[in-house]
């Protein structure tokens, strides 16, 4: 069987729909968002149809309206526990489900299209799901164009001056990084942004536990730069790369240099963007099956799937490569979107506020920070660069993080933290503060999320300093972020020179070197049929 592995050792909506309307005169029309929600016909499950959630408030004690966008895999009821509190705060919620996250579980075995299965009979169809980072830009500015609709229409209806009025967007996870698309593409319409543990890029705490302690065999001779490079690849993928460690070791010298081995990510994460954005089988024959054969290898997030089915959790547990592939791909465009943004003087730039948890790692925290810090440069141009802040729940005090056994909930908040049927069974403790304070936050009734007062409790949100001099003046940001592995420009999710003329057009360079100078190395990979057929056109 053909596997992509090879690629990298070269380089290195519509829903059924719930949701309450605003009592209207007889004969009014209804409100964007209503009529957008009626149009969307029925094709998600039940629980992860389409919601529009309106406030308890009446009159002119309306404060505005909150986007809520949900994490990969999940679906609209991710919001569900949290929408009351912003309900009673006097803002309505509209929460979408994605392309493709909602049609709940199919019955393989009866008739039901599976793009996926997680057992013998049961599975999901993925074919909506999207395989590139544009389904979901798009997707995100459909929605938040509806939302700011929305708002204007309700702003009419409760004879409220639209620019007093709170526009609200948040998510968790993706969710997050949608939340983050938003804001950054309308920032002039936007009063204030929640960031829940946003996923701008791949990067997990038992990666990047294996990395660590990779670099400190490389600082002591006992591995190489390439070596843990192989390990970090596959560990994100799951895809062995066995005997052909030799020519990746050659190719993370020729992609990443000979520099030091604090950003090895960085270029990583970039080229795994690029392998969604422009994947090499598009224009290389004698590569399509590794291709194909790679973004088609199957992922299964167990733990969710027994979630889905006894809990009513909703989205789904098992599915390519691609699709993760191209929310990685999505969260990195997102980061540097952020880091890039440029607005005018007179712009308002939305208060905003990311809360973390120490248990995603240092990589994917590290993103967050990166955008952040940029965030707050731009935003200190036209308001208090404080309206951008950041907060971690860290580990208890005294645990270790290298026994992963001590990574549950009892001892640090979850990932994916606001929904009972993600933590079933489980004592919430960090639930009851943290939803007060974000129904605070985006009412307007709160700037900040951070605790002030700081007594070492595992359920309060450490502030993390975003100043350019922070990570030299507080040397604990370095154990639980690392800014270094966030690409900085566009340029660097651009193909490179070597990308487009080794990998985009691998047959036009291969088929002049000869498939008996790849067997040692790529055997298994290329195909050399393929290559010889079009040698021959």
């Amino acid at each position: 069987m053909l596997c992509l592995p090879a690629v990298i050792l070269l380089t290195s909506a519509v829903a059924a729909v719930r949701f309450e309307k605003t009592e209207e005169a007889p004969g009014e029309a209804s409100s964007p968002a209503e009529s957008y929600l009626s149009a969307s016909g029925s094709l998600f499950s039940e629980v992860c149809a389409h919601k529009l959630l309106r406030s308890s408030c009446a009159g002119t004690s309306y404060r505005g309206l909150v986007l809520f966008f949900h994490g990969f895999s999940a679906c609209s009821s991710q919001v569900d526990d949290l929408a009351p509190k912003l309900n009673d705060a006097c803002l309505d919620v509209l929460a979408p489900t994605a392309p493709g996250h909602g049609l709940g579980v199919m019955n393989c075995s009866s008739g039901d299209f599976c793009s996926v299965k997680y057992n013998d009979q049961l599975g999901f169809d993925l074919r909506d799901l999207p395989t590139r980072s544009d389904a979901y830009s798009k997707f995100v500015k459909e929605v938040a164009e509806l939302a700011w609709r929305e708002l204007e229409w309700q702003a009419q209806v409760h004879d409220l001056d639209v620019s007093t009025l709170e526009f609200g967007v948040a998510g968790l996870s993706l969710g997050g990084t949608m939340a983050s698309v938003a804001a950054t593409s309308w920032p002039e319409r936007f009063t204030r942004q929640l960031l829940v543990n946003p996923f701008f890029g791949m990067g997990q705490e038992d990666v990047d536990q294996n990395l660590a302690d990779c670099m400190r065999k490389v600082q002591s001779g006992e591995a190489s730069r390439g070596e843990c490079l192989i390990g970090m690849f596959e560990d994100w993928t799951g895809v062995k790369v066995g005997k052909h460690s030799g020519l990746m070791t050659w190719v993370a010298r020729q992609v990443l240099g000979h520099g030091k081995v604090a950003g090895i990510e960085r270029p990583m994460l970039a080229t795994l963007a690029m392998l969604s954005d422009w994947p090499p089988a598009e224009r290389s024959v004698s590569l399509q099956d590794a291709t194909r054969n790679f973004f088609d290898k199957q992922q299964t997030w167990g733990e969710n799937c027994w979630k889905i089915e006894a809990q009513n959790r909703g989205g789904f547990c098992t599915f390519k490569q691609e699709h993760l592939f191209a929310a990685h791909a999505f969260g990195i465009h997102a980061l540097v979107e952020a880091e890039e943004l440029h607005v005018n003087a007179t712009t308002r730039f939305p208060v905003t506020q990311a809360v973390l948890t120490e248990r995603d790692g240092i990589t994917r925290n590290g993103l967050t920070y990166s955008a952040l810090g940029k965030l707050r440069v731009v935003a200190s141009r036209q308001s208090p660069a404080s309206n951008v802040s950041a907060c971690m729940y860290r580990f208890k005090p005294g645990i270790d993080r290298k026994d992963r056994g001590t990574w549950g909930p009892d001892n640090v908040m979850p990932h994916a933290n606001l929904a009972h049927a993600d933590n079933p069974g489980v004592e919430r403790w960090w639930e009851e503060k943290l939803f007060a304070n974000s129904a605070s936050f985006l009412s307007g009734s709160l700037e900040s999320l951070d605790d002030t007062q700081v007594t070492g409790s595992i359920n309060e949100c450490l502030n993390l300093p975003l100043q350019e001099s922070s990570m030299e003046v507080e040397p604990w940001l370095s154990n639980v972020v690392a800014p270094q592995a966030a690409p900085l420009s566009s340029s660097e999710l651009m193909p490179s020179i070597f990308w487009r003329k080794v990998i985009l057009d691998f047959d036009s360079w291969a088929k002049h070197v000869g498939c008996p100078m790849f067997k040692a190395s790529l055997s298994g990979y290329v195909d050399c049929k393929a290559l010889a057929a079009k040698k021959h056109e």
